[in-house]
């Protein structure tokens, strides 16, 4: 993303099949739970291999939790996580 749209315009439509950059280098990689009050809300802050993840999720979705982390770095990238 070159230039960051502060409004977040570039969110209506996101694709959250995939990664989604919310910010310059973070990414949501959560979930959407259909039926489900407790929502995934996952966040990776991008910084090469000192990559933090912050609230993991649960076991159910890590799996694609993970998937969505390495389209973006690879997961022994993640130093640290919140």
């Amino acid at each position: 993303m070159s230039q960051f749209d502060t409004q977040l315009s570039h969110l209506r439509d996101a694709d959250t099949a995939h990664s989604v950059e919310i910010a310059p280098r973070t990414w949501w990689d959560g979930q959407l739970l259909e039926d489900d009050v407790f929502q995934c809300h996952v966040y990776l802050i991008e910084s090469g291999n000192q990559s933090v993840l912050i609230a993991p999720g649960s076991l159910p979705t890590f799996t694609r939790t993970r998937e969505k982390i390495e389209e973006v770095v690879p997961f022994s990238a993640i130093r640290y996580i919140l």
